[in-house]
């Protein structure tokens, strides 16, 4: 222990204070979610490698270098020559000081980190981890944001309902979508024109690679040299495969936010999705091998992740994300006229025809606009009484002495702060 840095101990003890806390206020029902179990110690092998350490001389661009750093004779020569008496700092932004662990060079740049601090953030600590062949440092830093207020071009578009799924990525009941999204090449949506964004499917697509992987490690003698490099083959296409993935649902969920005043969610229960169908040995299950490949194909596309990237990023850029509830029927009734289906649809019908007004439209599509829909007067319903914010005798949104803006068929005040982005983001 003695050979450990105290700034890491003390860490490693408040993560386990924060732990017991935790656990403590779940059996005492004052923690939202499921029932927490007894904090565990990380175990070697499974758990992730990092550390974390408070801030100390953490910095980017114009840190001081320290007198153990293997640069700062060198740097400390080159001012010398110029004249200069001063101590030597960090000159780009492709270095970073952290702590008693001195500058170390970046992948990527540190500009971000450099432009928050300049705006009055406060680091706070920094994590060192480890993910297959790769080394990354997290600086969590204490930022307030000012409150964001929509673009014009954000509410020129309004509202839109987002229908996740597996086949489309996601489904948008805005029919102008892939207009709106074309300048950003990166976003594809499928070649019919319809508003649905194609799903990538970043496993599938890399499976090949991985099961060549898997084969050669049955193979491999245990305990030898090349089972442990086939093993750190498999985590390093892991974390690729997992890179692709939040990245394109990092774009996803930019343009959502940046687009739209109001975007509608449906709260997806995705554990209960991708429970195993295996059964017991009393009661297995039936056509648990399909069930598996569309649980696979479920956590590819990530909702939880989307869900999150968009909560946080909607208040940076003045939009709001409205939660519907996880039992409206939303591929089960007819956007146009509102009549449900008179018997529930199987997941194999992929178009929604509805018997009152004959109307045939994609079952994503469909759904997406129901969510807009529920979203919009959910979003409605939480609005202070007494403020003029409502829709007007038409069922579609008007200017009034309250200043708000149209969405369509619903009016959302332009007035009205967004949620900030307070704290540490």
């Amino acid at each position: 222990m003695h050979t450990i840095a105290r700034r890491v101990l003390v860490s490693g003890v408040k993560n386990a204070d924060k732990a017991w806390d935790n656990y403590n206020k779940s059996r005492m029902k004052q923690r939202a979610g499921a029932r927490m179990g007894v904090p565990r110690f990380k175990c070697k092998g499974v758990s992730r490698d990092s550390f974390t350490v408070p801030h100390e001389t953490t910095g980017a661009y114009g840190t001081y270098y320290h007198e153990k750093d293997p640069e700062y004779a060198r740097r400390k020569a080159q001012l010398k020559r110029r004249g200069i008496s001063a101590r030597p700092t960090i000159t780009d932004y492709r270095h970073v000081r952290l702590s008693h662990l001195g500058v170390i060079r970046t992948h990527n740049t540190t500009k971000p980190l450099v432009k928050a601090v300049r705006a009055g953030a406060q680091i706070r600590s920094y994590t060192v981890s480890r993910a297959a062949n790769r080394w990354y440092v997290s600086i969590l830093v204490e930022l307030t944001r000012p409150s964001a207020t929509p673009t014009r071009a954000q509410r020129s578009a309004g509202a839109v309902g987002v229908d996740l799924g597996v086949r489309y990525l996601a489904a948008l009941s805005d029919e102008q979508a892939p207009q709106r999204f074309a300048q950003y090449p990166s976003l594809e949506f499928t070649g019919d024109g319809a508003p649905t964004l194609a799903n990538p499917r970043w496993a599938r697509t890399a499976e090949k690679r991985l099961v060549r992987l898997q084969r050669a490690l049955a193979r491999a003698q245990k305990g030898s040299n090349r089972r442990a490099r086939i093993v750190q083959q498999i985590a390093r296409h892991h974390h690729l495969v997992a890179l692709r993935r939040e990245s394109g649902l990092h774009q996803v969920s930019k343009r959502l936010a940046t687009g739209y005043t109001l975007i509608g969610l449906e709260d997806l229960a995705v554990a209960g999705m991708t429970a195993s169908a295996a059964g017991t040995i009393e009661a297995p299950g039936k056509r648990v091998r399909q069930k598996a490949g569309l649980n696979r194909s479920i956590l590819d596309a990530a909702f939880s992740t989307l869900r999150r990237q968009l909560e946080y990023k909607a208040s940076w850029y003045g939009s709001q994300v409205q939660i519907v509830d996880r039992f409206f029927a939303s591929s089960q009734t007819c956007s146009a006229c509102g009549a449900r289906a008179r018997t529930k649809l199987d997941l194999r019908v992929r178009v929604f025809e509805c018997a009152a007004c004959g109307v045939r439209i994609d079952r994503d599509v469909n759904a997406a606009r129901n969510i807009r829909t529920e979203a919009v007067r959910m979003y409605e319903a939480q609005l202070a009484p007494g403020t003029g914010e409502s829709l007007n005798g038409r069922g579609v949104a008007g200017s009034d002495a309250a200043g708000s803006v149209v969405l369509g068929d619903a009016a959302l005040d332009a007035s009205r702060p967004a949620a900030t982005g307070g704290g540490s983001p």
